[in-house]
């Protein structure tokens, strides 16, 4: 045969096997008999082999015909997947989310399983950035942004700022106990860099009724993500923001340095384009309702 054959033959050749007669096949298929019963002379031409035994009132698949019926059923069968599949991905909604890394990384990305199970025909694009976006469409419908909510802005805080001093445990036996502001001091402590939206090394001191010492010189970093792996490795003691580390925790991979807890109004905040789609709604929704319990 010069070149295998066509889909359409082979589509032709199911409904034929399927049915076991030409003129209901032609029917279907809204052809003539006579086509169809062409189109199968000439695939079987093609083949060098008889698909069909010719009965008085249908056709029976030879040998050579049931194992095309069963390749071109297999065949067929995974192209309807790809097809539904295509449908579904041009009828789901899509919500554009943009947040910064330290959410992304330790809120949202655990939890995207369980949102799939909430809402499996919403498609949601994850955007991660430490400059806050606003959320005006065009592909971002909200945003999660670290700050103050503003007064009668547009917003709702998900998480408020509640920090904590934290170290790997092996840290902890090494130099603890740092319950105290002159043991916290002979420690090495990992400072993360940055805007002073969030609270520092010197402000959460104050915050938790503590002098700022400085003392060991520390670790410098300019993300969250970089500051908590460099804890997790016994590098010095971290912030850590309740709410994002408290798989960590739970995890024993970082235990608190001291009980004491600094608070701030801040917090993140969820905001939503003006032109959001239910979807984005919807994803906003199931948001607040999975960190109702750290707000």
């Amino acid at each position: 045969m010069a070149r295998p054959p066509d889909l359409a033959a082979l589509s032709l050749f199911d409904v034929v096997a399927r049915l076991g007669n030409l003129t209901r096949a032609a029917s279907e298929l809204g052809l003539t008999q006579p086509s169809v019963s062409y189109q199968i002379r000439q695939l079987e031409e093609g083949l060098g082999c008889s698909l069909f035994e010719r009965r008085h009132r249908g056709v029976d698949l030879t040998e050579e015909g049931r194992i095309l019926r069963d390749a071109v059923q297999r065949a067929l069968g995974t192209v309807e997947d790809a097809l539904a599949t295509l449908r579904r991905r041009r009828a789901a909604p899509t919500v554009g989310l943009v947040t910064d890394f330290a959410f992304a990384s330790y809120i949202l990305l655990p939890r995207l399983g369980r949102l799939k199970e909430r809402h499996p025909d919403i498609d949601v694009r994850v955007s991660a950035s430490q400059v806050e976006v606003e959320p005006a469409g065009r592909g971002i419908d909200l945003s999660v942004s670290f700050g103050q909510l503003p007064v009668g802005g547009r917003g709702v805080r998900l998480l408020q700022e509640r920090v904590i001093a934290l170290c790997s445990p092996g840290f902890l036996a090494a130099h603890g106990p740092l319950d105290d502001p002159a043991a916290l001091a002979r420690a090495p402590l990992i400072h993360l860099d940055g805007p002073e939206r969030w609270f520092s090394w010197p402000s959460w001191m104050q915050a938790v009724g503590w002098p700022w010492r400085p003392g060991v010189e520390g670790l410098h970093v300019n993300t969250f993500t970089l500051a908590i792996e460099a804890a997790m490795a016994g590098q010095g003691v971290v912030l850590g923001w309740l709410g994002l580390v408290d798989g960590l925790m739970d995890a024993g991979l970082l235990v608190p340095a001291t009980g004491r807890v600094a608070v701030s109004e801040a917090g993140y905040i969820l905001r939503l384009a003006r032109t959001a789609p239910p979807a984005a709604l919807a994803v906003a929704d199931w948001l607040k309702e999975e960190l109702a319990p750290f707000g």
